[in-house]
This record gives C-alpha cells, sequence and structure tokens, in this order.
C-alpha cells in the first residue's frame, strides 16, 4: 500500500508538470473558437455575437432577430475573419515594420538638413555625407515632417502623449510593486525576484529583474522583504559607504591647505596641483570642520563625545552645565577644575593628555595670538570704510529721488496755476465777445447774396436788466427759467442733437439758429438799410 502511494503521489506531480499554457478567443466574456456556426441555423458561419441576448449570428439570423422594437437597439460586436496565427503574423509584422521605419526615419533626421531658399520661398533638404541637395523630402518621412514644425495642436498632442507616459508609467510602477517580491537568497548571496500576479506566461522567479525596472523612470530597484539578511546587508553598505566617505575627506584635505586673510577675516583653500585659491571650502566636506582634531573649534556636543571616549561619561552632565566649548576646554587649569567640583588631579591629568593626543598648539598659533588683534583693527577698518560707502551711496540716491520728486510736483503746480489763470482770463469774457462760439462761425449767404456783399450783424443786445446770462443750469434770460425763456420748434432729431451737446454756449446759440433769430434779425436789418 505504501509503495502503491507514492506511485500515485510520482504520477499527479508528472501530470502537473505536463501541464501547458493554453491561449483561447474570448468575446464579451464568452468563449469561442474560429470558424464558430450561427447557433441558430447551425448551417452558415457566425458574422457578429450579440451582448444582451448572448448568441453568434450569421448575416440573415441577425436581422430577423433584431428586427423587432425590443431588440432593435442591441449592441453587436463583429467577429475576426482571422485565425489565432494569421492575426499574430498581421500583428507582428506591422509591430516590425512600425519599428523599423522610426528607426530609419530616427536615422534620416540625423543626417539631413533643411534649408530655406530666399529666392523661391521654399525648403529644400540636404545631405552632409554625399552633398547632395533635392527640393522633396526623404521618402521615408512620408507625411511628416523632417523637423516638425510646433504648432498649437501639435504641441498640445506632445504635453498629451508626455502625460499619458507619466500616467502609465505611474500605474506600471504600482503593479511591479504589488505583484513582484524582490527576495535575498542566503545561498547563493544573490536577491531573485518572485511574481505573485494571475499571468501564466511570466515566470515565478527569476534572477533577472524586470525589463522596466531599468529603464530610465525606474532608477530605483524594488525594496526587499526585510530579513536578517538584508538588515545586515544594508548595515554593512553604510558602513563602507562611511569609510569611503572619510577616505574621500583625507583626500581632499591632503590636497588643499587651509589659508588665513586677515583683511577679510575669513579662511581661504589653497590647491597644492592646480595653484588656485577658492574662497569657499570643498563642497566634499560638507559641514564638517576642516581639521576635525582642532579642539577650539568643537562644539559642547563634540566635548561630550570628547569625555565619552577617554571613559568620563559621568563628568558630561557637569560639562553641559557650565556650557563648556572646545575654547573654553583649552583654557581650563585646576581652579576652573575645582570650581565645577572636580577634585581629582588623576582626571584631569587624563583630560590634558588626551587633549594633547590629539591637539598641539604650534609657534605659528602662538604668534598668530600675538598678532590677532592687530589683524582684526585692520579686518574692523576696512569694514568700516566698506560700511561708510554704502551709506554714502544709499543717502546720494534718496537725495536725488528727493529732488526728481520735489522738481515735478513744481512743475506739475505751475502748469495747474497756468490753466487756472486761462479758465479765469475766459470767464471773465461774454459768450457774445468769445470767438470759440459756434453761431459767429455757421454758414450764412452773404458771400452769394450780391445785395448784402460786405454787410455785417449789428452787435446782439448784451445791455439792459434782462440781458443774458450764466448760470448753472447755462445760458438764458431773466425770467422762470431756460424752458421758459426760450420757445424752441424743433424736430425730435434736433431735440436730441442739441441736448446731446454739453456746452451751454453751443447749446444756446443752436438753440437761436433753430428758432430763425438770426434770419430775422438778418431780414430786419435788410429793411433799415432799404
Amino acid at each position: 500500500e505504501g509503495e502503491g502511494k507514492a506511485k500515485r503521489v510520482k504520477g499527479t506531480k508528472k501530470k502537473e508538470k505536463k501541464k501547458k499554457i493554453e491561449i483561447s478567443l474570448w468575446i464579451n466574456k464568452t468563449k469561442y473558437e474560429f470558424g464558430l456556426l450561427c447557433t441558430f441555423c447551425a448551417k452558415l458561419p457566425a458574422v457578429c455575437h450579440c451582448v444582451e441576448c448572448p448568441d453568434f449570428y450569421c448575416v440573415s439570423c441577425d436581422i430577423n432577430a433584431h428586427a423587432t422594437k425590443k431588440r432593435k437597439d442591441h449592441i453587436r460586436n463583429a467577429l475576426s475573419k482571422l485565425d489565432l496565427n494569421a492575426a499574430a503574423r498581421l500583428v507582428t509584422f506591422a509591430v516590425r515594420y512600425h519599428g523599423k521605419l522610426k528607426t530609419l526615419q530616427r536615422e534620416c533626421r540625423k543626417v539631413f538638413r533643411r534649408c530655406f531658399d530666399k529666392k523661391t520661398l521654399n525648403y529644400y533638404y540636404f545631405n552632409p555625407i554625399y552633398r547632395t541637395v533635392s527640393w522633396r523630402k526623404p521618402y521615408c518621412i512620408r507625411k511628416e515632417e523632417l523637423f516638425p514644425f510646433f504648432t498649437i495642436p501639435y504641441a498640445a498632442s506632445k504635453i498629451q502623449n508626455l502625460y499619458h507616459l507619466w500616467k502609465a508609467r505611474e500605474k506600471s510602477r504600482i503593479e511591479l510593486h504589488r505583484q513582484y517580491k524582490k527576495i535575498f537568497d542566503r545561498k547563493n548571496r544573490m536577491f531573485y525576484y518572485a511574481f505573485n500576479g494571475e499571468s501564466k506566461l511570466l515566470p515565478r522567479q527569476s534572477w533577472k529583474k524586470p525589463k522596466l525596472l531599468g529603464k530610465r523612470a525606474f532608477p530605483r530597484d524594488l525594496i526587499p522583504i526585510f530579513t536578517i539578511d538584508v538588515a545586515a546587508l544594508t548595515i554593512q553598505r553604510k558602513w563602507r559607504a562611511i569609510l569611503i566617505r572619510k577616505f574621500l575627506c583625507t583626500l581632499v584635505r591632503a590636497s588643499y591647505d587651509e589659508v588665513w586673510d586677515p583683511v577679510t577675516g575669513t579662511f581661504t583653500y589653497f590647491h597644492r596641483e592646480t595653484e588656485v585659491l577658492y574662497k569657499e571650502k570643498p563642497k566634499l566636506l560638507r559641514n564638517e570642520a576642516w581639521d576635525p582634531n582642532r579642539i577650539p573649534d568643537w562644539t559642547m556636543d563634540q566635548v561630550s563625545l570628547f569625555l565619552r571616549r577617554i571613559g568620563l561619561k559621568k563628568f558630561v552632565e557637569i560639562f553641559r552645565a557650565y556650557e563648556v566649548d572646545g575654547q573654553a576646554l583649552v583654557l581650563l587649569d585646576h581652579e576652573d577644575y575645582e570650581n565645577m567640583r572636580i577634585f581629582n588631579k588623576v582626571l584631569m591629568k587624563k583630560v590634558t593628555v588626551e587633549m594633547n593626543k590629539l591637539y598641539k598648539r604650534t609657534g605659528k598659533e602662538l604668534r598668530g595670538e600675538e598678532h590677532g588683534r592687530k589683524r582684526e583693527r585692520i579686518r574692523r577698518q576696512k569694514m568700516f570704510h566698506a560700511a561708510a560707502s554704502i551709506i554714502q551711496k544709499r543717502f546720494r540716491i534718496f537725495r536725488a529721488k528727493k529732488e526728481l520728486i520735489l522738481k515735478r510736483d513744481i512743475k506739475r503746480i505751475m502748469l495747474a496755476k497756468e490753466k487756472m489763470e486761462q479758465h479765469v482770463a475766459k470767464s471773465n469774457i461774454w459768450w457774445t465777445e468769445n470767438e470759440n462760439v459756434p453761431s459767429k462761425h455757421l454758414p450764412t449767404n452773404f458771400d452769394t447774396n450780391p445785395e448784402i456783399v460786405g454787410l455785417k450783424l449789428p452787435p446782439i443786445k448784451n445791455f439792459g436788466r434782462h440781458r443774458s446770462y450764466v448760470s448753472f443750469r447755462g445760458w438764458g434770460r431773466r425770467g422762470d427759467g431756460l424752458k421758459s425763456d426760450f420757445q424752441v420748434t424743433a424736430t425730435a432729431e434736433e431735440e436730441k442733437l442739441i441736448v446731446d451737446v454739453m456746452h451751454p454756449t453751443v447749446r444756446f446759440s443752436e438753440r437761436l439758429r433753430l428758432t430763425g433769430y438770426d434770419e430775422r434779425r438778418m431780414d430786419k436789418f435788410i429793411k433799415q438799410k432799404q
């Protein structure tokens, strides 16, 4: 019985291995085979499939079945006339043809150049390899341009394509993270990729990562499953990165020299090989100090770290309470230690010994401290002169702006004064004496009538108790108002024209002309002369 069970288990395993991937045709979630017959007549091959029925129909059965009102609006999908092999051949041929055409066009655009002819106002195409010129563009370009002109629709399509590509890449990235897992193999000491998707065409495990991860849109790999081995690898990589960084920083410090500039009061960096002086520190050092063992440049955190390294962890809180940094640590003596309630002289000596191992004061530094005050004076004097020049420049600009504003205000006031004087001078003249009155420039029949050639109209009466006057309502005479003083008999269009004219002198002279006042005065004048 045991042997029979073992044989059965082996047989099942063999059967599972012999399973093959099957590819079938589906339409509207229904499976069908190529050359399927109509479900009604079962004689002719099916042409379409109805989504709502759901059945396969030939041409005649489709017309008969969907002739009624209920089935008239059913959606039918046409079946392909090609089997799987023929369709695959067409698709592969189209893809290869399109790819080769695109590569040929790309190479053609690299070689050919498009130039403009000013005489004919047309473009011609130049091949620099064979040095030939042609009015026709290369045949592989077809209907496209060698270098397309950017129009608004073309630019919009380019932007849309880029956006769709970005969206597709985002979706593919999400699907890759969802369907793939990166796992570490301890035996081979390598990562492999496990596929958990539904597709049967892709391998379940592979040493190679998916092709899409190696492209430009996916520079980073998948995050591996966090295990003990992966944690050990990450720690090793981090430690190696720290060591490499330290090595590079030592190379930078070996190739540069730090030089103190007494004028600017800052450090400059001199490269030994190129002999170039730089004002800024090399970027590889970032925020690190130039000399990490230089104790006067240490901060409180670095001092506490130094005490921990030499085994004086209990003094860290005391040094922090007194805010001891690197510069204060160098200047500490026995009295300072006693003030901090540290009476063990052995520990004091230990601190000084460890400090001397790291940092030794040279003679140059001692001499530099002696001349530090002189350098500081020179630097402050230079800064004072620079600040004074900047202040003077700003004050002169401010003074010039104020003078310009004052001149503009004076000019504006003078112009306003001249306009006011002109207005006052014009306001003292009666409207009859003003030359801008429109009634004085109206066309008359003086030149055409031979009886009155050379004659002039008498002046309008501008004296007496009922003479004309101007008010906020316009020109008029003493009485109840403009409407009662001037009885105008004019048409609606003329009345509208008068109202539209806003100046009172123009309005009054137009009313006089319409009522015939000038003509009556002219007739009266002619009769007196006769």
